[in-house]
């Protein structure tokens, strides 16, 4: 059943198209007189008849109805920013800080949203970029390679933009040096070896002084450090080899470099020059390979000693005669400034001269001013080109006595040690050469003792070293 409203509506309707045909017959004007009745009393609508026409009229469809209200529409702008917002997070450049300095141009950052987003690069001379030098545009990716810059000092400013918000990198306007240049290089190079003597005051495992000879350019603030590589075979680059830096830089003309060598092989050297960023310049090869000399000293000792070895020695204790000798030649060597390691070329009736010593496979003995004592120091035991004269200070000494318990070959005389050098008494025995002799038979002895309360000299070789 039609409600009131919906009654009314038909109402003017039918009353509209009567009076537009300009006729209506009375029976249509009684019914219109009827209803029009029933609006004004509400007779003949009942609680049934209303409830069902709102029902009608709710499933009817909504006629939107414009506003003006600013408020809604402010409200609807609001939600949408601050959904955008949440689009992007803190991001930042990556591998570099403030004032760096550096040669690598592949400049990358952290992601700065999970959705699409486009970066806008600046590098300028201020920290706001305002003065722009270089300039990317709606970058789509999280890096991008500088190659096409020059070497300079930038303000690097980083925007990310997701629609119309706009977020700054947390470190722009970071100020960078890039520099890809290699420093200048050295104007002269060379290494020599000064010795392979053992320097005084070093420990016992260390071997050989180089000497290097370096030109530095008039401009050197771009030098950061120094490096020195080396290696047996031919070397490569700066990566190649072993390292040895060379410490603060003074940028004198001269290093002494103590190093790990092996006498006799033959070796490469590259000096490598490094800038602050990283750049590297490697010099030319100094002065060609270089081959480390072999050479074993040996001198004469200027002090006597009695057959007792092992007695105490400048407040020393010694666990055997062989230990406490090896002890006084080199408390001579040190005392006169040789350095090296130093051992007594003695035996006793356990150890062989030829066992305990050693010599190098392809070097040379001589003597404590450099004169040849043999060329090839493996064959001393068999005879020397040179008689042993001078003592650890360099003075001819000239024919001596010296203990030795040795016989040709570099072998042991059993039973005639001193009682393994622990004996001063002339009821024992020791076996002795003489100096300045070269048969084998004679500087070391082959057949004679004495009685060891005497005091002879002894001879002290120079070791070889290996690193």
């Amino acid at each position: 059943m039609l409600k009131l409203p919906q009654i009314v509506l038909a109402c003017l309707v039918m009353l509209s198209l009567v009076q537009a045909c300009g006729a209506k017959s009375s029976e249509e004007d009684q019914q219109i007189d009827e209803l029009a009745g029933q609006m004004e009393t509400g007779d003949g609508l009942t609680n049934t008849d209303t409830e069902s026409g709102q029902e009608q009229r709710d499933s009817q469809p909504q006629i939107p109805i414009e506003t003006n209200d600013t408020n809604t529409t402010n409200s609807n702008a609001t939600n949408s920013a601050d959904e955008s917002s949440s689009l992007l997070q803190d991001f930042a450049i990556q591998g570099l800080s403030d004032q760096a300095v550096t040669n690598q141009l592949m400049l990358s950052w952290s992601a700065a949203s999970d959705v699409a987003v486009v970066y806008d690069l600046k590098l300028g001379s201020d920290s706001e970029c305002e003065a722009v030098i270089y300039e990317y545009n709606d970058l789509s990716t999280a890096s991008i390679d500088l190659s096409d810059i020059n070497d300079g000092t930038y303000f690097l400013c980083l925007l990310a933009k997701v629609g119309d918000e706009q977020l700054e990198a947390s470190n722009h306007g970071m100020r960078v040096r890039f520099d890809t240049t290699e420093p200048p290089a050295l104007t002269q190079f060379e290494v020599s070896t000064l010795s392979v003597a053992q320097p005084a005051g070093t420990s016992a495992d260390r071997l050989g002084m180089l000497h290097l000879s370096l030109g530095f350019p008039v401009e050197t603030q771009d030098y950061d450090r120094l490096e020195l590589r080396y290696k047996e075979t031919s070397l490569a680059d700066c990566s190649d080899g072993n390292e040895l830096p060379l410490g603060s830089l003074d940028f004198s003309s001269d290093y002494e470099l103590d190093l790990y060598l092996s006498p006799g092989k033959t070796y490469e050297f590259l000096l490598c020059i490094w800038d602050a960023a990283g750049n590297v310049r490697s010099s030319a090869l100094a002065s060609g390979a270089i081959t480390v000399p072999a050479n074993q000293r040996v001198f004469l000792s200027s002090a006597m000693f009695d057959g007792n070895f092992a007695a105490d020695y400048n407040g020393e204790s010694f666990a055997n005669g062989l230990d406490g000798a090896d002890y006084r030649c080199q408390n001579l060597a040190e005392g006169a400034g040789l350095g090296g390691k130093w051992m007594a070329i003695l035996s006793d009736d356990a150890e062989k001269a030829k066992d305990r010593l050693l010599l190098y496979d392809n070097g040379a003995v001589i003597d404590v001013l450099g004169n040849s004592i043999h060329s090839i120091s493996t064959s001393i035991w068999l005879g020397l080109q040179a008689g042993i004269k001078l003592n650890e200070l360099g003075a001819d000494i000239g024919a001596n006595i010296t203990w030795t318990a040795t016989r040709v070959g570099g072998e042991n005389r059993v039973g005639s040690s001193c009682n393994n050098w622990t004996s001063a008494e002339n009821a024992d025995f020791g076996g002795y050469g003489l100096s300045n002799t070269t048969a084998a038979a004679d500087w070391l002895g082959n057949a004679g003792s004495l009685g060891c309360a005497n005091s002879f000299r002894i001879y002290c070789l120079e070791q070889a070293l290996v690193p």
